[in-house]
């Protein structure tokens, strides 16, 4: 299929021959609608509505996992400096869903931050009336963040 269709709704046979946009676009339906995997300047979202239980998403170098009892995400946040062999870690806002009101996450991070208001290893938080989780975190490469039930 080429690139584009021309008014009459024919193939333009001067334009790219293979258009590389439709699985690109398949590819970002799935992770945001399916998945519920958001992905902002300081935020992370994941809220499966439609994943039909537990998955794993891996696309470059992010990877999400999901179940009722486990959680684990790692994303990149930030580009590396010229000279640093790590981009830096970054305080984010981090929104998981899907969980059943008032049940207990304990938060695993294997990077700790000093900074105030962000969760670290140990650290405790209960589901909302929303399904939802929210606490901020430092993310980045090679941070791994779990959420796990207790």
């Amino acid at each position: 299929m080429h690139e584009r269709l021309d008014c009459e709704g024919l193939q333009q046979q001067n334009r790219t021959e293979m258009y590389f946009e439709y699985p690109s676009i398949v590819a970002m339906i799935t992770k945001r609608i399916r998945y519920g995997i958001s992905l902002g300047l300081e935020s992370v979202t994941v809220d499966p509505k439609f994943a039909g239980g537990d998955f794993i998403w891996n696309f470059g170098s992010l990877h999400v996992e999901w179940s009722s009892d486990k959680m684990m995400v790692t994303i990149p946040r930030g580009l590396k400096e010229k000279g640093e062999t790590a981009a830096p870690l970054r305080k984010t806002g981090v929104r998981i869903g899907g969980l059943v009101e008032k049940d207990v996450y304990r938060i695993g991070n294997t990077c700790e931050s000093e900074e105030k208001g962000v969760k670290n290893n140990g650290d405790v938080v209960t589901v909302g009336a929303d399904g939802f989780v929210a606490f901020d975190s430092v993310m980045g490469l090679p941070c791994r963040l779990e959420v796990i039930k207790v």
